[in-house]
């Protein structure tokens, strides 16, 4: 049976680790993320303006997945 819930790195094969640790835990449990995670980011070269843009786009995409469901 196929299911529409979502699961830690699904579709997260293609992403740097650095990326699915912090999507993973925009996703499932916004509570964990620690300064450590943000500096991970800003270390493997990404802005301020990306790592904003990394977290509004898994928050926003948590809020749709909570919203649509079959």
């Amino acid at each position: 049976m196929i299911s529409n819930e979502p699961t830690k790195n699904q579709g997260a094969d293609s992403l740097v680790p650095e990326l699915a640790e912090i999507v993973d835990k925009v996703t499932f449990s916004p509570e964990d993320i620690r300064d450590e995670d943000i500096l991970a980011l800003q270390t493997a070269g990404y802005s301020d303006d990306a790592v904003i843009e990394i977290i509004n786009c898994a928050s926003h995409w948590q809020q749709a997945s909570d919203v649509w469901k079959p």
